[in-house]
């Protein structure tokens, strides 16, 4: 079997194991720690974390260029290259270890809220993580090597390795009552450890070979200008997704850390279900704009995809509208008690505004066919920032779910509205037909959905006290929602992306 598909099983064996520990493992460590070391433990890097842009995308494009490099059989422009990055990474090294001694005498200033306990814990932890980013700066300048010459199947076995042993030492660490500075030691162990595997593979197995001739500053603009629309695009991330802990810590204290930090856990296991599909398209895509496919055949695949995420993003959201809350009690209810109620808001409000950009997620192909992104990393980098405003205000007065009412106002205005208009004048996208097609035939369904929520009113709670009962009422609305969708909603085309045993099950319509 080649590198590529060993590589692609092995990266989907790192998901499923990153969403089988995070789910078992995340309420361990909450019921181990407690809510207020919990947050501070969660939010110890994340200042370190905005220091660590100031590599300006240069760690994502490092592959891009390697590769470049190896198609043309150039090792000596390799080499050269790998000498002007590795010395570029040492100085933001430097740097990011000279702005955080910088900032930690703040610290106090930035959580207000923190008792002195909390706050003597962060500033450990923040030593801790600040040491370990600046000295793993360089060897970011390895991170495309095996990438660039489609060697996956060792560094995707070492990762998983580091992540299982990640996960055993966490767990013997607690169990003997050792508490988040032990579990910040090991994550730095391992991470150096996984560091000086990968520099043995790069210069040994793979014979890379590293190279300074002085500054080479035609080479360092050329990686500048295409890493700097990759830097936007992750710091609008940053500023969407990335704050929200800190900002709670800012304004709420330690303690309302995890209360905000799960809600935002469900939202991102919701987001990853949907990215599997919508990649998939990419170079169909690519194809037709290549041949200038008629803009309404985009428009038909862009719908045809859409329909596909609605039927798979509709059970998880309907799910979690109507058995959240039961969920999250049975998961983290021993720890976070009746905060779990804030919990699923914020959930609700998180998940339900990024749904309609998740259904339009083919829109975000075509316009990189198109060479577009720059006009939406332009808007949603303005959006991003007024997200980060208004959350801020809003938490102050409203806590976690403040922080989340913001960013769903935020992403109402930016993803809803400004890139639809953007599909519609920009792209030439029918961006109303895709509307009228992509809700068709949900009548139905939702009625389904309302009677459930008024049935369950009528089920007595304690029959969510155990997990049995809670997988037997998800089970039985699980299956009553895909034949209700299957046979009222789905088309002829999407029914067949059904196993044919499953569609015997499902489909009843001939």
């Amino acid at each position: 079997m080649s590198e590529i598909k060993v590589g692609a099983i092995l990266n989907y064996i790192m998901l499923f194991i990153r969403l089988g520990i995070g789910f078992l493992l995340s309420p361990f460590i909450l019921n181990c720690l407690g809510r207020s070391e919990f947050g501070i433990y969660t939010i110890a890097g994340t200042i370190i974390g905005w220091l660590a842009l100031c590599d300006f995308g240069l760690s994502a494009s490092t592959t891009k260029f390697l590769s470049e490099y190896q198609a043309k059989g150039d090792a000596e422009g390799e080499a050269h290259y790998l000498g002007n990055i590795a010395a570029l990474f040492s100085l933001i090294g430097a740097f990011v270890l000279v702005a955080g001694l910088c900032i930690y005498p703040f610290l106090g200033d930035i959580f207000p809220k923190f008792t002195e306990e909390e706050l003597q814990l962060y500033r450990i932890l923040y030593l801790m993580t600040l040491f370990n980013t600046a000295c793993m700066f360089p060897g970011r300048s390895l991170n495309g090597i095996s990438s660039s010459r489609q060697k996956f199947i060792a560094p995707g076995v070492v990762a998983s390795l580091a992540s299982l042993a990640s996960t055993a030492a966490t767990i013997v660490l607690l169990t003997l009552g050792f508490r988040s500075i032990a579990l910040c030691t090991t994550s730095i162990i391992i991470g150096i450890l996984s560091m000086a595997w990968n520099v043995y593979y790069c210069f040994g197995p793979l014979k890379a070979r590293m190279k300074w001739n002085g500054w080479d500053i035609p080479l360092c603009k050329t990686m500048f200008a295409f890493s700097l629309w990759m830097f936007l695009d992750h710091l609008i991330g940053i500023f969407n997704w990335g704050c929200g802990n800190m900002i709670i810590g800012m304004t709420q204290g330690a303690e309302q850390i995890a209360v905000y930090s799960y809600g935002l856990a469900l939202m991102q296991y919701y987001f990853m279900s949907s990215n599997c599909i919508s990649g998939l398209f990419l170079p169909k895509v690519v194809k037709m704009v290549t041949v200038n496919a008629p803009k309404e055949e985009l428009t038909d695949l862009w719908i045809k995809v859409a329909r596909v995420h609605v039927l798979i993003l509709g059970l998880l959201l309907t799910g979690i509208l109507l058995f959240g809350q039961q969920f999250l009690d049975l998961w983290i209810g021993d720890t976070l008690g009746a905060a779990t109620r804030t919990t699923w808001i914020v959930a609700i409000l998180l998940i339900s505004t990024i749904t309609i950009p998740l259904v339009q997620c083919l829109g975000w192909q075509i316009m990189q066919a198109y060479n577009a992104m720059k006009f939406r990393v332009k808007i949603l980098l303005i959006v991003s920032i007024c997200n980060l405003l208004l959350g801020y205000v809003l938490s102050i007065y409203y806590g976690a779910i403040g922080l989340a009412l913001g960013t769903a106002c935020s992403f109402i205005i930016g993803q809803w509205i400004c890139m639809n208009l953007l599909y519609r004048y920009k792209m030439g996208l029918n961006v109303l037909r895709f509307f009228k097609e992509t809700v068709s035939g949900l009548l139905i369904p939702l009625l389904y959905v309302g009677g459930v929520y008024c049935a369950l009113q009528f089920i007595p709670t304690d029959f969510f006290c155990t997990w049995l009962g809670f997988f037997i009422a998800v089970g039985v609305y699980s299956a009553l929602y895909c034949i209700i969708m299957m046979n009222c909603y789905a088309r002829p085309s999407e029914r067949e992306l059904l196993p044919p045993l499953a569609s015997k099950f499902l489909i009843f319509k001939p």
